[in-house]
């Protein structure tokens, strides 16, 4: 049975909504929902990792952008832009 995209995506996308509106408890909601059906969504987790970052949640967000670079260690754009997101 093939799957729509629009629909597997459906809580990155609102994760995505909430966090551009600075809704971040909502963000991490739906984020947390994409990941539990995607654990190698690097977008979710992304967007986990922000989002629980600005709640000041720094720990967790911290694991969030370990896992991402456990994935990705030859990605030189996501270390770029997890370490200026680290550097505030």
């Amino acid at each position: 049975m093939e799957t729509n995209p629009h629909v597997n995506n459906l809580h990155l996308r609102l994760g995505n909504a909430y966090l551009a509106e600075r809704a971040f408890v909502k963000a991490v909601e739906h984020f947390r929902k994409q990941l539990e059906s995607d654990q190698n969504n690097t977008q979710a987790r992304l967007g986990l990792g922000n989002s629980l970052f600005y709640l000041g949640d720094l720990d967790h967000a911290a694991i969030e952008y370990s896992e991402i670079l456990k994935r990705s260690p030859a990605d030189a754009d996501l270390h770029n832009r997890l370490g200026a997101r680290l550097r505030g």
